[in-house]
């Protein structure tokens, strides 16, 4: 009997203890459930993209996924292994945040340079953040951002010349230096001359290798006087069959009528005033004489 008793108020301090423990359990997971961690919810970079040697913006949002649990001293450093993009001078790389409430966003913005040359389609930039709170103490994540790389023209015109004066029908020389600053060939490359006052010109200069540099001329004619604008297009496609353009500013062109289409001109005009001249004595001459053939007639009738 004496054991009984024994068992039962055993059994009844493991029931008040089962209890106890089974009534705190769902706060505990709740808990572990919504633990704070600090992530990168959002990224986006000015210009949807990045050029070599430009300057460049790049906005994250950090995001305290916790719902109960605020997180403080907040350390984001950025790394890029490639060493291609790196902050502008007096800005750092590192992001300090002394606290965030549960579920709070921050945007920062971060202003980096990138280096003068890229050959990678996109670079990775990764996020190494530490946080603290006071449920599991130190924390840390890490996110690899991939920031696009926008590939502008690789064909570069050093130099070109368009000469100022031209005579119509005579030719005149347009030449210019190009070099392909690119790590692969350019293919279907050519340059085209237009304007006004002239049949345009295509010169095709054919492919150019890597890391080279090419020199072109071509020949325009006006055919018509005045000032004229000459526009020169390079059109070419890289390794992957992308299509780009080149396009120069105008440039004016003082057209003279040339010498000899003037003198043929005055000749027509001169030509022209003489046959009007030719005829107009020719009436004159023969009105003369139709009026003194008349006269004639008149006077021997009278003396008969």
């Amino acid at each position: 009997m004496k054991n009984n008793k024994v068992f039962i108020f055993l059994a009844s301090i493991v029931v008040c203890a089962v209890v106890m423990f089974g009534y705190n359990k769902p706060e505990k997971i709740e808990a572990a459930q919504s633990l704070p961690r600090v992530i990168v919810s959002s990224y986006n970079v000015s210009s949807d993209g990045i050029t070599a040697g430009s300057t460049f913006d790049l906005t994250y949002t950090l995001k305290n996924t916790s719902a109960t649990n605020e997180v403080t001293s907040v350390l984001v450093t950025c790394t890029s292994n490639s060493e291609t993009i790196y902050p502008v001078y007096t800005t750092s790389d590192q992001m300090y945040i002394e606290q965030m409430a549960p579920g709070e966003e921050i945007p920062v913005t971060v202003k980096f340079n990138s280096a003068s040359e890229i050959d990678v389609a996109s670079i990775d930039l990764t996020m190494n953040i530490s946080y603290y709170d006071d449920l599991v103490g130190q924390g840390v994540n890490q996110t690899v951002l991939q920031i696009p790389v926008k590939q502008d023209s690789v064909l570069v015109i050093q130099s070109y010349s368009i000469p100022i004066n031209a005579i119509t029908g005579t030719k005149a020389r347009v030449n210019a230096t190009l070099e392909n600053t690119g790590i692969d060939e350019l293919y279907n490359v050519k340059m085209t001359i237009t304007g006004d006052g002239m049949d345009n010109v295509v010169s095709d200069i054919g492919t150019m290798g890597a890391n080279s540099k090419k020199q072109q001329e071509a020949y325009i004619e006006f055919n018509e006087a005045g000032t004229h604008n000459v526009t020169i297009t390079y059109t070419y496609e890289d390794s992957k069959g992308q299509q780009f353009e080149v396009v120069t500013d105008p440039s004016a062109v003082e057209v003279t009528k040339s010498q000899l289409q003037s003198t043929e001109q005055n000749n027509n005009v001169v030509n022209n005033s003489a046959n009007g001249i030719e005829m107009w004595q020719i009436v004159v001459i023969a009105a003369i004489i139709i009026v003194g053939a008349f006269i004639i007639v008149i006077v021997k009738k009278q003396k008969r």
